[in-house]
């Protein structure tokens, strides 16, 4: 009778238990077993982004811009648009062409696939159109760009071609660049101004580049071709006719 009544108590005494703490059957058997299992711990591992520094990025100089007017006939040869560009460090250069609707060098819109330095504008539509090129410097992850001047193209509603003073397209082999006449014919031993920068061709044909005398005179052509004036180069000042004063 003595143990009923202890058992009776105990029984009894786990009910309360279980009522006051709000404790499963499940735990509280196991509490007597001593088969109670911990809780499992919950551990948050935060993901730690480290972004790459920016470094410094020289931004591009146009040594070679666009200027000036042309204009077609309906689906006649353009001449090829062209600038150069140089920065400073040991960044990587590219280009993106664009074409606008007003003189002005933003607001474009992009040419697909054109990223060369230079772009031939198409003549199969008739208007007046406006290009310009963003040369943009990149170094690892940082970037630096600038943009270019215009260049106005006109594109008649008629076939045919249009007599410029400067017909004629660029053409390169692995000699150099050369200048071809919408004849056919192409220029040697001497000057042609062409959309609006004067350039000085060899007995061969090709541009000349860097330091040039002619009679008298010096003068220094960019790397394109282009006379350089109104600037100081390796210290020697170029007049706005281009030559060394």
């Amino acid at each position: 009778m003595h143990q009923l009544k202890k058992g009776l108590l105990g029984i009894l005494f786990g009910c309360c238990v279980l009522s006051l703490t709000a404790c499963s059957p499940q735990k509280y058997i196991d509490k007597i077993l001593g088969t109670e299992k911990a809780d499992e711990e919950e551990s948050v591992q935060e993901e730690v982004i480290q972004e790459e520094p920016e470094v410094p990025v020289a931004k591009p100089e146009f040594t070679a811009n666009l200027s000036g007017s042309m204009t077609y006939g309906l689906h006649q040869g353009a001449t090829p648009l062209k600038v150069e560009a140089s920065v400073s460090d040991s960044g990587t250069l590219t280009y993106q062409w664009y074409r606008n609707m007003t003189n002005t060098n933003g607001g474009g819109t992009i040419i697909e696939g054109a990223t060369d330095d230079t772009y031939t504008p198409p003549t199969d539509q008739p208007g007046t159109y406006y290009y310009y090129v963003v040369a943009t410097n990149t170094v690892q992850n940082s970037t630096e760009g600038t943009t270019s001047e215009t260049a106005e193209v006109i594109v008649n509603d008629e076939e045919g071609d249009v007599v410029n003073a400067e017909a004629g397209q660029w053409k390169q082999d692995d000699k150099g660049w050369w200048f071809e006449n919408a004849d056919g014919s192409f220029i040697k031993s001497q000057w042609k101004e062409i959309q609006g920068k004067w350039y000085a061709f060899d007995e061969n044909g090709y541009i000349r580049t860097g330091w040039f005398q002619d009679g008298d005179s010096w003068y220094y052509l960019n790397e394109d071709g282009s006379m350089a004036a109104d600037k100081d180069v390796e210290g020697y000042h170029l007049g706005s006719d281009g030559k060394m004063e």
